[in-house]
């Protein structure tokens, strides 16, 4: 049975998220994470959109993103297909990365908007890759506690999450 399509909205908040298949890890590289924060960055300026939350674990990301017109399964869909590419070539790897399509959730609140924020920077902190979530590389948390300029975060995301020295500590 196929699949239904995806409900899409303008300016629209989404939780995005996809593993690799079977769980594996789909960054094996320092590279790999690079190649696909790249994309993420080019995509964010080909296609009007935001990013306000983002964290790249070894076999699963997550990104909390606005779209305004273009949908959020063309922006998805171009950011998945070029990094399996991507790493199809590189470690000569046949057949799909991503265990499925991505996962997306409509973010309907900014209750729900602020604990994802939370859930998405303590991901490492979970999976006991770092003790500190601003220590781990391969998120946005850094830009939204303003210790990095804005590169992959939108402007607006200090505005919407206001005050951030307490928001990230875990309890």
């Amino acid at each position: 049975m196929p699949r239904g399509p995806r409900f899409a909205f303008q300016n629209a908040f989404y939780h995005v998220f996809n593993r690799g298949i079977n769980k594996q890890d789909i960054f094996l590289a320092d590279e790999d994470y690079e190649f696909f924060l790249s994309k993420l960055y080019a995509l964010r300026r080909k296609y009007d959109h935001s990013i306000y939350a983002m964290c790249l674990m070894p076999n699963h990301f997550h990104i909390s993103v606005q779209t305004r017109k273009t949908p959020i399964s063309k922006i998805m869909s171009s950011l998945t297909t070029s990094y399996s590419m991507y790493f199809n070539h590189k470690y000569q790897h046949f057949g799909p990365v991503f265990q499925n399509r991505f996962k997306s959730i409509l973010i309907e609140n900014d209750s729900y908007f602020l604990e994802l924020s939370r859930y998405i920077y303590l991901n490492p902190v979970k999976a006991r890759l770092v003790q500190d979530p601003a220590m781990y590389r391969y998120t946005s948390l850094r830009e939204a506690l303003g210790k990095e300029p804005l590169h992959f975060l939108d402007q607006d995301v200090l505005r919407l999450i206001g005050d951030t020295k307490n928001l990230f500590m875990r309890e």
